[in-house]
């Protein structure tokens, strides 16, 4: 009798915030763990609010800023008066940014919708401004940049969130997930 588990999940990882995924094949007489996947997963969110000029129309970036005023110009903005920045994360968020293996998932959530974005960690990040947290689709990088090769930017964001946000009332949550790169090994038992 031969069967095949794949994914199991153990509780002492996920405890630790840390999520093994072993395959295992069983037979009558052994057991076999054929890969350990170790991934560490971390999150960090902040909260923004709307604003009359929020437009969100930028093609390559999507911005969160701490200012509370916003011109026109600033048309890759969807939220103001940030409650974080990038130069004040914490030194073990900003390391998991700056491994190239670390996907990243922002979580943007109004009263009503949700969007989703992911993009990629990079070495080079500076992650050190003190008012903007950047989005990018292209692989440019600068001190306000969180990450690059987004699958969206302001105007990928759904057309009810960005008409939310322009409203000086509104609120958002944005949640940023932390996949790190997984570890693998194999070993038999």
């Amino acid at each position: 009798m031969f069967s095949k588990l794949k994914f199991i999940n153990l509780n002492y990882w996920r405890k630790h915030k840390r999520i093994a995924q072993v395959s295992l094949d069983i037979s009558e007489r052994n057991f076999v763990i054929q890969k350990i996947k170790l991934t560490l997963m971390v999150s960090f969110s902040f909260s923004c609010h709307g604003h009359s000029n929020v437009t969100s129309r930028h093609k390559s970036t999507l911005e969160f800023t701490t200012d509370s005023d916003l011109s026109l110009r600033g048309d890759c903005i969807l939220g103001v008066r940030a409650t974080a920045n990038l130069n004040g994360l914490p030194s073990d968020i900003k390391k998991l940014l700056r491994n190239e293996k670390t996907r990243i998932k922002m979580m943007i959530r109004t009263a009503d919708y949700t969007e989703e974005i992911w993009g990629n960690g990079h070495p080079e990040l500076q992650l050190s401004d003190k008012t903007a947290i950047i989005v990018r689709k292209s692989d440019f990088i600068c001190p306000r940049t969180l990450m690059i090769k987004a699958n969206k930017s302001a105007i990928d964001i759904s057309n009810e969130i960005r008409y939310m946000m322009k409203n000086p009332d509104s609120k958002m949550e944005v949640t940023i997930h932390l996949e790190e790169g997984s570890i693998e090994t194999s070993k038999q038992a």
